[in-house]
């Protein structure tokens, strides 16, 4: 998901929602209906054909990570449509894969297409907000957290720097801020001065 929050007249269209914050501002957010399911499916892809082949049934995440990384850093990947499960303004859409040569032709390539796949669908909201403003890009969660080809790919695609919190479970940890911050505003200044982050 893309979040961001701001205030004024900003109209969403049917792929995004405008949301209530605080002080009279609102959030910006922006789903897409596979995000880090996309990754999940292609690991799947992976493990079958593992399978087939008679090898132990094991998770691909970090072989998969590491040949990412490896067609990052040479610039060669496909460029997947990852819009696997449609999309929120049409069901019926499916993915593709754009690209393909017989250089190309390759698992990491697939791979780290579908990472550019994922950061695309994110910008591509992206850019339906105001964002003029917008300098770095924070993210969170397990998906990006664990995966630093992703990380990489997002830094690319969005062309800004990128930080990701240093507190873990951020949901919960949002959670508590937004609640502290709405009771204690007044006596206890911006609670979330207390987030930190670390840049990559």
């Amino acid at each position: 998901s893309l979040v961001n929050y701001g205030s004024g007249d900003f109209k969403a269209d049917s792929a995004m929602e405008i949301r209530p914050y605080v002080d009279n501002r609102q959030l910006y957010s922006g789903s897409a209906l596979c995000g880090g399911r996309a990754y999940a499916l292609i690991e799947r892809f992976f493990r079958k054909y593992m399978a087939a082949c008679g090898a132990e049934d094991a998770e691909q995440y970090e072989v998969m990570n590491d040949l990412a990384m490896k067609a990052l850093e040479s610039g060669k990947y496909l460029h997947v449509r990852t819009a696997f499960c449609g999309t929120r303004n049409d069901s019926s859409v499916r993915g593709s894969i754009s690209g393909i040569s017989e250089e190309l032709l390759t698992p990491e390539a697939f791979i780290a297409g579908t990472l550019w796949g994922m950061a695309s669908e994110l910008h591509a909201m992206f850019l339906k907000i105001p964002h003029e403003h917008i300098e770095k890009l924070v993210i969170s969660g397990n998906a990006v957290r664990k995966n630093p080809a992703l990380q990489k790919m997002l830094k690319a695609v969005f062309d800004m720097e990128v930080s990701v919190p240093v507190h873990k479970e951020e949901a919960a940890f949002g959670a508590a801020l937004f609640a502290g911050t709405v009771v204690f505003r007044d006596s206890r200044g911006d609670l979330t001065s207390g987030i930190r982050y670390c840049d990559i």
